[in-house]
């Protein structure tokens, strides 16, 4: 069984980095949104931002997190304690499927970005 814990904790930084590298993305449009005066695209570009960090912190492996981060000691409770109240909240943020396909959808809400027309 440690062979397959092994296996959710590198499937989990893998969806953990995709997120990162998904608010990096949005940060950018945001940006881009706000230099050329559209207001609804960066309105709801700005709503997706925040979604994506939990989603992105939901599937960050604290054990990952504590040997391989700087502060990584002091950051995990932190971390644990963030996994543990938003998995009160939404069952559903609790399963790394669940996170992939909550950010999928936040890749295809936000395709127009993509065109940037």
């Amino acid at each position: 069984t440690q062979g397959r814990q092994m296996n959710l904790i590198q499937c989990q930084s893998g969806i953990a980095g995709i997120c990162f590298w998904g608010v990096i993305l949005l940060l950018n449009d945001l940006w881009h949104y706000v230099h050329t005066d559209k207001r609804v695209e960066g309105t709801l570009t700005l709503v997706h931002v925040p979604v994506m960090v939990n989603l992105a912190l939901m599937a960050l492996p604290p054990e990952e997190v504590r040997d391989y981060y700087p502060f990584g000691s002091a950051l995990a409770p932190w971390l644990q304690a963030w996994r543990e109240m938003v998995r009160s909240r939404m069952p559903c943020c609790g399963c790394p499927v669940c996170i992939a396909l909550m950010a999928l959808y936040v890749g295809i809400a936000t395709i127009p970005r993509a065109i940037w027309l």
